[in-house]
């Protein structure tokens, strides 16, 4: 006999400022960038072309005096990205509003994920 699993609440949280957006895929491309250390397998791994990648980072970084990654440009080693402290804090904080978000879901969530199956 097969269990039927519960259902899960996950929110996808868009955080505007005037002109800026920030969302889930910019969160992915932080993430992917903090555990890989490179754009390029950052990119891969999200299934997403490296252009579009750039120009994400592009959109993270437009305030040059408050950027959210680093990039050093390839040689023989090749490339690297990491996160300023301020894309840190950004990451972390996205993920804990997220949490928070699926949490204050609660009871009603699970109900609209049952109606929803």
């Amino acid at each position: 006999m097969s269990k039927e699993k519960s259902p899960t609440i996950k929110m996808r949280i868009r955080v505007y400022a005037g002109d800026r957006m920030l969302g889930p895929g910019k969160i992915q491309l932080l993430e992917s960038i903090a555990n890989t250390g490179s754009l390029s397998a950052a990119a891969k791994g999200m299934k997403m072309s490296y252009m579009r990648a750039w120009k994400l980072v592009q959109e993270l970084n437009r305030d040059p005096a408050r950027p959210m990654i680093e990039i050093s440009r390839g040689g023989r080693s090749g490339g690297s990205a990491s996160l300023t402290s301020l894309g840190n804090k950004i990451l972390r904080l996205y993920e804990a509003m997220d949490r928070a978000a699926s949490r204050a879901a609660g009871a009603n969530g699970l109900k609209l994920a049952r109606l929803l199956k």
